[in-house]
């Protein structure tokens, strides 16, 4: 019965989502036969099957990530045809057959590598995460709190205003402006922001008050806010995934889990207001008809199947384009570089979205996700690569359920909340940003350890203390 609780939320969206987009798959199939951007037949029946696969998973953070990576092909198929008919298809016309079943291979390879290594080495892993019963310094607590304010005045020193909300197109120039000395370190909003929903959550330190939920909550919605102040979303959504992923996860009676789908929704509309938001001025236009909004959805997708179907490998690397690279750049430490005499600004530009702009010819960065970089660095031996992407999602899955640490807890599902979205970012940020958290987490170890609060496993002992804030 709990694993059936556990499981609840997903096998919803599993049953709603899916099935409105499978309705609709069929009545345009027969309404225009001879469309050719839709998915074919192949498609479907794989995405259903990756779908379903991936509820079977144990892991439910490792299901969460891999549930939208299934999601993520409907969302982009939605897209693809949403653009047609607002640009009359003059540049999306294409067949995207291939470009969607290497898309869900690699899904397919993920989810199977994860199932895998539960039944061979999971076996005596708890399927719900432990119960958060530590919390930590309150240096740790005031610093990583305290840290969005700094974030925004940054932003806002920098540029003279709150970029979304200045009235202006922001997207366009986003990659050009100097958002202040700051701005590089804003993975930690995305923690202050989960730590926050924890706390909100904390039946043991919050229970009855009320205000102070309440409190924690709109804390969390501000935290929200200014992550995604600068006009980019990506940092909301890291944060926003994490907190699905929190909440999917954690037990709790069936009438409160309905609630992680109304969080995804609510995403989802986030997403797509934050879209509208950012262009300023031009937000007048983006609710002329169902369609323009819609576009807005699965952007990166769409531009993955694109590039997959017109452009040439061998034309993308003549370029320049270093997965591998430009990967393990971003996630070195420019000391030991310097040592080896290789400089890390420029081999990261040597990643995806750098290159392609290029051939999009365009100032803002491309992104085509972690599926549409390896199809570029490796062909079909991709999915073998992302396969092994999928056994990291299970061992950082792993801890998250083990640990019973609140700030662990929170960087481990920042990190999911990243690698989720991988499928529709690019690597030198899905793998980069490990540093700062790896970082972080030295910093608390030393804070711990000279306090003499030492991580412990939870007992019975200690399962009952409330949580130090």
């Amino acid at each position: 019965m709990q694993s059936l609780l556990v499981i609840l939320p997903m096998l919803i969206a599993a049953l709603i989502f899916p099935v409105l987009f499978l309705a609709a798959y069929i009545i345009l199939s027969i309404a225009q036969p001879d469309v050719i951007y839709l998915p074919d037949t192949l498609n479907i029946v794989t995405v259903f099957l990756t779908l379903w696969a991936s509820i079977l998973i144990r892991n439910g953070y490792a299901r969460g990530v891999c549930f939208f990576w299934s999601i993520w092909f409907m969302l982009g198929s939605v897209s693809l045809y949403a653009q047609n008919q607002v640009q009359g298809g003059l540049n999306y016309k294409i067949d995207p057959t291939s470009a969607n079943q290497y898309y869900l291979y690699c899904v397919a390879a993920a989810v199977a590598m994860i199932l895998v290594l539960e039944k061979v080495i999971g076996r005596r892993a708890p399927d719900a995460p432990v119960r958060l019963v530590r919390g930590s310094n309150q240096l740790v607590w005031l610093l990583v709190l305290a840290f969005p304010l700094f974030y925004a005045a940054s932003i806002y020193l920098a540029t003279g205003d709150i970029p979304i909300f200045s009235g202006r197109n922001v997207s366009a120039a986003m990659y050009e402006v100097d958002y202040g000395p700051l701005h590089g370190f804003g993975i930690f909003v995305t923690i202050a922001a989960l730590m926050a929903w924890e706390k909100a959550g904390d039946r043991a330190s919050i229970a009855g008050r009320s205000p102070l939920r309440l409190a924690t909550l709109a804390l969390v919605g501000f935290l929200l806010l200014v992550a995604a102040m600068d006009g980019r979303r990506a940092l909301a959504i890291f944060a926003l995934f994490g907190i699905i992923l929190f909440a999917s996860a954690e037990p709790a009676r069936p009438v409160e889990r309905i609630k992680v789908v109304l969080i995804a929704a609510l995403a989802l509309l986030g997403y797509v207001t934050a879209a509208t938001v950012r262009t300023g001025s031009e937000a007048s236009k983006a609710f002329a008809s169902i369609w323009e909004p819609l576009s807005t959805i699965g952007t990166e997708y769409r531009d993955y199947v694109y590039g997959f179907v017109r452009l040439s490998r061998d034309d993308v690397l003549g370029a320049g384009y270093d997965w591998l690279g430009s990967t393990l750049a971003a996630l070195t430490p420019s000391v030991f570089l310097n040592a080896l005499s290789i400089d890390k600004a420029a081999t990261i530009q040597t990643d995806s979205a750098r290159i392609l702009m290029n051939f999009w010819n365009v100032k803002l960065g491309i992104l085509i996700g972690l599926p549409g970089e390896l199809w570029f660095a490796y062909e079909w031996a991709g999915v073998a690569v992302f396969a092994f992407f999928g056994a990291a999602v299970y061992g950082v899955s792993a801890l998250a359920v083990r640990t019973n640490h609140f700030v662990y807890r929170a960087i481990l599902l920042s990190l999911l909340g990243v690698w989720a979205t991988s499928v529709q970012g690019q690597s030198t940020v899905t793998f980069g940003l490990l540093l700062p958290l790896l970082y972080f987490s030295f910093f608390i170890l030393l804070i711990e350890f000279v306090s003499n609060r030492r991580t412990h496993v939870p007992t019975a002992a200690n399962a009952a203390r409330r949580p130090r804030w």
